[in-house]
């Protein structure tokens, strides 16, 4: 495989078009990894009259180009090629598009429009991709949410956090968790008695990580919302574990 000289002085010469690998700067001011990104294709390449070149269809099927000045590509491909020792290979990029719809209908449980009463209602289940999940979710949620991760121990912002109020989904608002449930367990995470209402979440086996515990998920849209245990307070026995990740606090009056 040719050295470091020899790679170095082809970022200098003018020839026939040399692929390399590059992180991508896409409309919007976008830096995508291509090395990470996933879906539509987006092919790349170096030509050293024209700089570098990216090619993808746009919403309209038209396919754009974006350009990189030549004297910034020569650094990073010198730089790159020195570092390698060897020959850089081309890429291809794939980028995942954003898919958003609604499944089957469930009922859940929500306060009326005065925020009262108590009452059923029929709504049609969340369906979205990671890509949208990503966009949807607060900022640090997915891991959680999506992934099924547990936070640190007293890591979360309501582990002892007592306003009165309702605890939401964050993925897609149901309420699943009311303050009036909710007590000090003394183990780091936000803890409560029971849900706000047994329709309003799906509780299953999660053999994750060797263990096996009883998963609570959100059941309009599955999102991960912690475990459930039973070790809990009279009268349930049940000590609902949550991700302080995995929801959002609507303040209500106490």
């Amino acid at each position: 495989m040719p050295g470091g000289s020899h790679l170095a002085s082809v970022a200098a010469e003018t020839g026939p078009a040399t692929s390399v690998p590059l992180r991508l700067g896409l409309p919007g001011g976008i830096t995508m990894d291509p090395m990470a990104a996933r879906g539509t294709d987006l092919a790349g390449r170096y030509d050293p009259d024209q700089g570098l070149q990216a090619r993808w269809p746009s919403t309209a099927g038209r396919e754009e180009t974006v350009h990189r000045k030549k004297s910034g590509l020569i650094l990073v491909v010198a730089t790159a090629a020195i570092t390698a020792g060897c020959d850089v290979p081309s890429f291809t990029v794939q980028v995942e598009p954003v898919i958003e719809t609604y499944g089957a209908p469930v009922s859940i449980s929500d306060f009326d429009d005065d925020g009262l009463v108590l009452s059923r209602r029929t709504v049609p289940s969340v369906v979205r991709n990671d890509a949208a999940w990503m966009q949807a979710l607060p900022w640090g949620s997915f891991p959680f949410s999506r992934g099924g991760a547990t936070e640190l121990a007293y890591s979360g912002k309501f582990h002892d956090h007592f306003e009165p109020g309702v605890y939401r989904c964050a993925g897609c608002a149901t309420a699943v968790f009311s303050s009036i449930d909710k007590y000090d367990s003394n183990t780091g995470w936000p803890s409560f008695t029971r849900p706000l209402a047994d329709s309003n979440v799906v509780v299953e086996w999660d053999s994750a990580w060797g263990v096996r515990r009883r998963a609570v998920r959100c059941v309009r849209c599955g999102s991960h919302l912690g475990h459930v245990f039973g070790d809990g307070p009279p009268p349930t026995r049940r000590r609902y574990c949550i991700n302080s990740a995995s929801v959002v606090f609507e303040p209500r009056g106490g």
